[in-house]
């Protein structure tokens, strides 16, 4: 019966796949600022001044490239350059929602002005799609997928930025994309760097899309002409935090795309033909990305098992993570799957404060490990809002009906703000009436209700902590001079950090939230629950927190000697010692911005001399190098059992100290059977041991009740900067 049912579905499957075809239109493809229709890969780009199609509004002039290279592709020897707000206004065909909007732009030396100097901004129908862009010297594609609604028409604006005259582009494609390529009313997991944070609703009509990264895992690069809807996808070796765990996988054949799942649209088969398989389930194997600091991104992970008739046991599930607090179980036979059907799974993913987004993929622990474990394609698109609405109603409309409008707007708002003094006069009375304390000790009062403002809608229940921690606004801006920029002590993606003075003299540590950054209102009352319970010597101690009039403010003691980051990266770190620089720095090349991976990757290759601080080149015992990179080495090991232990990591330290101290004959210093016996100072080593294992009996003294759970504290931990 199950073969039977199998053949069926093997005849049936690609006829529901083609009831739903896509077929991509003809028109909307432009050669800007030509007369000249011309083929450009595939497809006939028309000339703008033939336009039949669409219409172009402003001040706009064509432009020609009097002087190309030999190797100038013909689309790229012509532009429409703009020097005030002008726009196309183009139509969608059929019924499809979502338009999918590609701007090249090639800039050349034309009429006197050279366009790589331009600098402007592009809006599609009220999204923002690029601002303040600059091409510089090199040919860019840029794209941005719209929702359309009920308005069957679209723009796209170009505006020269300011202290900028011009505006160009040199070739446009718009064209409908199928309705089914974002889903509808479903809601999906919204993920931040601490795990899940709730879900996000019906995107695909409030967001629009713009593509960062769209990734061919485990496979070569595609080009427009292979991909139903002309997108280009890239390898992903670039962006593996390690490869050593997994190796690429490439099968020929076809798919049969099934509903509700991946259909051909969704990623081109050569996608679904390749992946990344993990070796070792033991190990994860990890993506980074660098994107824009502190956005939401749509993130869309595609897999089709082509790879699990080589496995003991194929079916079972595996994990698919964003960052490392989160987790999704992939089962590619779940809901009736089977092997060769494409499938997806989209998240909205909030990046870091860094500006990065990682993803991974690895074993379950309770399955045997020897399921396959694989990643077939990744695309990552930045959810836009709209900055504004492209009114394409006709506005001829008679002065009469237009005042009507406007009286009972106006009308309205009278009617609003006379029932709204109504109740205000009564929740007045009524919060009076609660007899509120206001006595303080530095601003803290007895109403310890955190979140809980009535001048604020608040829809979130926030718990009552009953810590007393509570500052009022008043105290916070007169211990820090109203936020004076002259105590400003720090600065990161959630805010600013201020000093501030109480009048006692206590002097603290002010962080303000900057809105519309960083953290959100959970984080806010998840880092007061979780600091408040820990107090410890050596870490920042929170004395307590303000939430007036939508502010979040939290109160530490403040560090007169700075952070443990100053220390560290002026003084203990291995890496950091020998190369001078931090552990990750993302002003770097793609494969430098992890020291860790870069400089083993440079010891492997035999490069050791490239990593290390100029100032040290020459300076440094060979033996007393070759012993600190083999402790480095054992020290970035995947696994904490291959890691060595810290009182090993000091005797290796203090073994290459003593190579450079020395002084010897050569052969002496070259010799690599040196007898690891020798007398080596053992005082250092013994008083580490006595300072870990007091310690150590400190920390078993302490009632563990009082703290709280792992999952509580270690979401509010940010492990990015180093292994």
């Amino acid at each position: 019966m199950e073969s039977t049912l199998s053949f069926f579905l093997v005849i049936l499957l690609p006829l529901v796949s083609s009831l739903s075809q896509y077929t991509l239109p003809d028109h909307n493809f432009i050669n800007c600022g030509s007369n000249s229709d011309i083929v450009f890969t595939g497809k006939l780009f028309i000339g703008d001044d033939n336009r039949t199609t669409f219409s172009l509004s402003g001040d706009s002039t064509p432009a020609n490239n009097n002087n190309p290279a030999s190797n100038t592709q013909e689309i790229y020897r012509t532009a429409r350059v703009f020097t005030q707000k002008s726009w196309y206004e183009l139509e969608v065909d059929g019924n499809n929602t979502f338009v999918m909007v590609r701007l090249h732009f090639s800039p050349f030396f034309s009429n006197g002005f050279e366009l790589s100097n331009s600098m402007f901004n592009v809006t599609v129908s009220g999204f923002s799609m690029l601002s303040n862009f600059n091409v510089r010297d090199s040919t860019v594609i840029k794209e941005l997928i719209i929702p359309i609604q009920s308005e069957r028409k679209f723009r796209i604006e170009f505006t020269p930025s300011n202290g900028s005259s011009r505006a160009f582009v040199n070739a446009i494609e718009a064209f409908t994309a199928p309705s089914e390529l974002f889903r509808h009313g479903v809601s999906l997991p919204k993920i931040s760097p601490a795990g899940k944070n709730g879900d996000m609703d019906n995107i695909s009509s409030s967001y629009a899309f713009s593509p960062v990264y769209r990734v061919n895992v485990g496979g070569q690069s595609i080009d427009v002409d292979r991909d139903t809807l002309r997108r280009n996808w890239i390898p992903d070796d670039e962006f593996i935090f390690q490869s050593e765990p997994a190796r690429n996988i490439n099968v020929g054949g076809t798919f049969s795309y099934m509903e509700p799942y991946a259909d051909s649209y969704d990623a081109p088969d050569d996608v679904y033909n390749t992946a990344k398989l993990l070796n070792d389930s033991s190990v994860n194997i990890t993506w980074n990305f660098g994107v824009n600091k502190n956005a939401r991104f749509l993130v869309r992970a595609h897999f089709c098992d082509i790879i699990s008739h080589n496995f003991i046991n194929p079916y079972d599930p595996f994990n698919f993570y964003i960052y490392s607090h989160y987790n999704k179980e992939i089962n590619p036979v779940e809901m009736g799957q089977r092997p060769q059907i494409p499938f997806y799974y989209d998240f909205v993913v909030e990046s870091d404060e860094k500006g990065f987004v990682n993803v991974s993929i690895g074993a379950r622990p309770s399955t045997s490990g020897s399921q396959p474990v694989f990643l077939n394609g990744l695309e990552i698109m930045e959810l836009l809002t709209s900055s504004g609405v492209v009114d394409f109603q006709n506005v001829r409309k008679s002065s009469k009906k237009v005042h009507i409008v406007v009286g009972c707007a106006v009308g309205g708002v009278v009617v609003v703000l006379i029932i709204g003094f109504f109740i205000g006069l009564k929740y007045r009375k009524w919060k009076l009436s609660l007899g509120k304390t206001t006595e303080s000790n530095y601003g803290r009062s007895s109403y310890t209700n955190i979140g809980i403002d009535f001048t604020e809608s608040n829809p979130t229940p926030i718990p009552n902590l009953n810590l007393n921690l509570r500052f009022q606004l008043a105290d916070i801006l007169k211990a820090t001079n109203g936020f004076d920029e002259s105590l400003l002590i720090g600065k990161g993606g959630f805010g600013k950090v201020y000093r501030g003075t109480f009048p006692d003299g206590m002097t603290v540590a002010v962080k303000r939230a900057e809105k519309g950054h960083g953290q959100g209102r959970p984080e806010f009352v998840t880092e007061i629950m979780v600091l408040s319970k820990i107090q410890h010597k050596h870490l920042v101690a929170l004395i307590g927190y303000c939430d007036e009039k939508s502010e979040m403010i939290l109160v530490y003691e403040f560090m007169e000697k700075g952070t443990l980051q100053d220390h560290l990266y002026d003084t203990v770190v291995l890496l950091e010692v020998l190369c001078a620089r931090l552990p990750l720095d993302p002003t770097l090349p793609q494969n430098e911005v992890y020291l860790a991976d870069w400089a083993i990757n440079q010891m492997k290759d035999g490069m050791v001399e490239s990593i290390i601080d100029p100032y040290l080149v020459g300076k440094i015992n060979p033996n007393s190098l070759s012993k600190f990179l083999g402790t480095v080495e054992r020290c970035l090991k995947n696994t904490g059992d291959e890691r060595p232990t810290m009182n090993d990591v000091f005797w290796d330290l203090e073994y290459a100290l003593k190579f450079q101290q020395m002084v010897v004959d050569k052969e002496a210093y070259e010799d690599s059977t040196i007898n690891e016996s020798m007398q080596l100072s053992m005082s250092m080593i013994d008083r580490m041991s006595a300072k870990f294992n007091d310690d150590e009996s400190r920390v078993n003294d302490i009632s563990v009740s009082s703290y709280p759970s792992e999952s509580q504290v270690f979401s509010q931990l940010k492990i990015d900067e180093a292994r």
